[in-house]
């Protein structure tokens, strides 16, 4: 869902979604690193980004943060997700940022129980489905994001 061909990263295609939707430039930016996960990502752009005041935020969770740590054990384990979540959650309140939680197909079932509880919680939370193409996924995370714009 991330890379793939140019003009497939989830990113642009979100941006040409809500370009759409709301018929204006619309920023999209994007943090990818090569071995990034969820709190590294946080601290990124809690450290490189702070100036930056999205309107929304959406923080998502990949295939592989159940694994491939250093030790190989968990690289993100759920108590580590549930505290990023829960810094990203005060960021959010505090600045007045809608947060969208984002799971891509594959992640695993504890870390995703995590994103779940954010969403009975009151985060909307979009899970990319496995085999579904990156466009699509865009799509309904186009959905979910342009409520928050529009307000």
């Amino acid at each position: 869902v991330y890379g793939g061909a140019p003009g497939q990263h989830l990113a642009s295609l979100l941006a040409r979604e809500l370009r759409a939707g709301l018929r204006r430039p619309v920023d999209v930016p994007s943090l990818p690193t090569v071995d990034g996960h969820p709190a590294q990502q946080w601290q990124l752009f809690t450290t490189c980004c702070a100036a930056y005041e999205p309107e929304v935020l959406v923080f998502g969770v990949g295939p592989f943060e159940g694994d491939g740590g250093p030790d190989g054990g968990a690289r993100t384990t759920p108590a580590q997700l549930r505290a990023t979540l829960a810094a990203v959650r005060a960021h959010a309140a505090e600045h007045g940022a809608v947060l969208v939680g984002f799971a891509t197909a594959g992640v695993g079932q504890e870390l995703l129980d995590v994103l779940r509880e954010a969403e009975r919680d009151g985060v909307a939370l979009v899970v990319a489905e496995s085999g579904e193409a990156a466009a699509a996924t865009a799509r309904r995370l186009a959905e979910t994001v342009l409520p928050a714009l529009r307000r």
